[in-house]
């Protein structure tokens, strides 16, 4: 899953959460108070709708290399609850439910998690029409609900799965060849006035940190560009291990990299000196060779939206980046502390 495409999912989480959070709460209270011979269905709903609230506040305090898997979660257990409905409510066509689940599975996994699911939950869907034939048993054509059922599931799961594959082809081939790096995969500097943009909207303040690799240009001379371009790769990985999915990591140029962050204060220096750390003791394997390197890094805030607030933060912490180097390198200065 490109980088990318692993917002666009996260972006349709997080509405998919709000979403399914607030209407099981109201389904939770309507079978309480006028369907009152069955408290499961509404305890089912109450539970998912508090997993979904949660959901919303994981998305931007977990890892990135842990957000397709909560996605897929996510994804399974929607699709399980509805699948829940689809055999608990069938004397009110709860399979109706059920043609929403090609779209999750689709929008919140991908093409081949989505269609091996699609095919199980098609499955498993299947046999809760036992229920309606003893629920319906003078029903005229009770062979044609099922029929018609399969008929109309399949048709919007291959229109799911030919809209999935449309759109994110497109979106890789158009979008990430201008504001993804080719060499480390992150988001360039094109991306970052968006993503800034992005991150005011959620937080009132939002910090920039400039990082910069220290005597890098001694590693190429010693260890020649290719061993050189691998380091850089190997200190982006470094530094997406420790990243939160509201935490965007840029290349800006060369051996400069930028990180966007909207915590508190105190975490944002905490967080640089150990990523200042972590670069510090780690040995790197390139082109054969072993090496280790170290980074200065400088740190502004600003709670300014648009252009002229990113600039002018991008200036102080590059301020903050020269003193960090100028007074020995391998240190971490802010601008605000």
């Amino acid at each position: 899953m490109s980088l990318d495409e692993n917002e666009h999912r996260t972006q349709f989480l997080r509405y998919t959460s709000y979403v399914a959070g607030y209407l099981g709460l109201f389904f939770a209270g309507y079978n309480m108070t006028f369907v009152q011979d069955d408290y499961t269905a509404s305890v089912v709903l109450l539970l998912f709708s508090i997993f979904s609230f949660f959901t919303i506040h994981l998305i931007s305090r977990i890892q990135i290399r842990f957000i397709p898997w909560l996605l897929r979660t996510f994804a399974l257990l929607l699709s399980t609850l509805i699948l829940y409905v689809h055999f608990s409510a069938a004397a009110y066509l709860g399979f109706i439910f059920t043609f929403t689940i090609p779209g999750i599975l689709y929008f919140l996994t991908g093409r081949v998690w989505g269609g091996w699911s699609n095919l199980v939950f098609l499955v498993i869907a299947s046999f809760g029409f036992g229920e309606y034939y003893w629920i319906y048993a003078d029903f005229p054509r009770k062979d044609g609900l099922f029929i018609n059922y399969w008929f109309v599931y399949i048709i919007i799961w291959l229109l799911t799965a030919h809209y999935e594959r449309l759109v994110f082809t497109q979106l890789h081939r158009f979008k990430d060849e201008a504001i993804i790096d080719s060499l480390t995969g992150v988001f360039n500097r094109k991306a970052l006035q968006e993503k800034y943009n992005l991150l005011m909207k959620l937080h009132n303040t939002v910090f920039i940190l400039l990082l910069d690799i220290d005597y890098f240009k001694k590693v190429n001379d010693t260890y020649g560009h290719q061993a050189g371009d691998e380091a850089l790769v190997q200190f982006v990985q470094l530094l997406e291990s420790d990243l939160s999915y509201d935490q965007k990591l840029f290349r800006l140029g060369g051996e400069e990299f930028c990180i966007l962050m909207g915590e508190e204060p105190q975490q944002v220096v905490e967080f640089a000196e150990a990523i200042r750390k972590k670069v510090e003791t780690h040995v790197m394997h390139c082109d054969g060779n072993q090496l280790s390197i170290t980074t200065s890094i400088g740190i502004a805030e600003s709670n300014v939206s648009g252009e002229q607030g990113l600039i002018k933060a991008l200036s102080q912490a590059d301020v903050c980046l020269y003193q960090a180097k100028e007074s020995g390198r391998n240190k971490v200065l802010s601008c605000f502390l």
